[in-house]
């Protein structure tokens, strides 16, 4: 700290340059990057989420939701199916989809 005299006004300043505060001038605090295959949820441009989470394959599956916490609840469902070595299921399902694993069922 060097502090300099002018006049009748005391000036004081640090040679260090300053840090910003967390959540300065509108930019966010990065908390780092996430590990492989743990997935993500982000929000799209119209206000959705989206969850998205690879297999070991490299496959990437997505899930939509209207909030982040069903984003995340999805997430986290997810990821328990590719830790078990499960294929992940499509979001929606056709109707041919479903009558051909209804059949095979029987």
């Amino acid at each position: 700290m060097v502090a300099r005299s002018h006049g009748s006004v005391d000036i004081s300043f640090d040679s260090r340059p300053r840090r910003r505060p967390a959540n300065c001038g509108g930019h966010r605090r990065s908390l780092g990057r996430r590990g492989t295959q743990e997935g993500s949820v982000y929000q799209r441009g119209d206000g959705g989420w989206v969850a998205q989470v690879s297999d070991p394959s490299g496959q990437r599956g997505y899930r939509y939701a209207r909030t982040r916490a069903e984003a995340a609840a999805q997430l986290t469902s997810a990821r328990k199916t590719v830790a078990d070595n499960l294929p992940l299921p499509p979001e929606r399902e056709t109707v041919g989809d479903c009558l051909e694993h209804w059949l095979s069922r029987r």
